[in-house]
């Protein structure tokens, strides 16, 4: 099987909340409310992302995987 490569986001210290993840379809078009939002569904403190106010950042990569990685993962395709 070939390899494709997955967007995946990691906000400060998100190892403690199960980051980094595979970032949703479409991302870069979504309003900071839009992203703050999925933040917290994803199971990032929102008292956290507040705590940063203007200076809150991710980090950002691609991250190699196998062709069959988002099978049934409807909301990353």
């Amino acid at each position: 099987m070939g390899k494709k490569t997955v967007l995946v986001i990691d906000p400060p210290n998100g190892y403690l909340y199960g980051f980094p993840k595979p970032a949703p379809k479409n991302w870069g078009f979504y309003e900071w409310e839009e992203k703050k939002k999925w933040y917290i569904e994803q199971g990032y403190p929102k008292e956290k992302i507040e705590s940063y106010g203007t200076q809150f950042y991710v980090t950002m990569h691609h991250m190699e995987v196998e062709d069959n990685y988002l099978e049934g993962k409807a909301n990353l395709l």
